[in-house]
């Protein structure tokens, strides 16, 4: 099986493990709805909202620290760094507040 098949597997088990009220959060219609909105905000293709989406994931189990968020948006997402900065300050004003 291909390395990063493993790695996203051990995530998902690790995000598994969570608390349900976390797990819950994440799932709930109102974040969900808050996500979209940052989404067309951005104009995410499909592929850059799995990757987002498995950027929140890795915050939520502790893989990258929310300090990070910026760096792992750029990178990830392919931004620019300005946008990268503003969209990491929207997604913890509306995410993770």
């Amino acid at each position: 099986m291909p390395e990063e098949i493993l790695k996203i597997k051990e995530e998902d088990r690790k995000y598994q493990n969570l608390p349900e009220k976390i797990r819950d959060y994440f799932a709930d219609e109102t974040t969900i709805n808050r996500l979209i909105v940052l989404e067309k905000k951005y104009q995410l293709s499909f592929d850059q909202i799995n990757r987002l989406i498995r950027i929140l994931r890795r915050i939520l189990i502790r893989e990258i620290k929310l300090a990070d968020l910026p760096q792992a948006l750029e990178k990830e997402l392919i931004l620019d760094n300005q946008t990268a900065e503003v969209f990491a300050r929207e997604l913890i004003e509306q995410i993770f507040k």
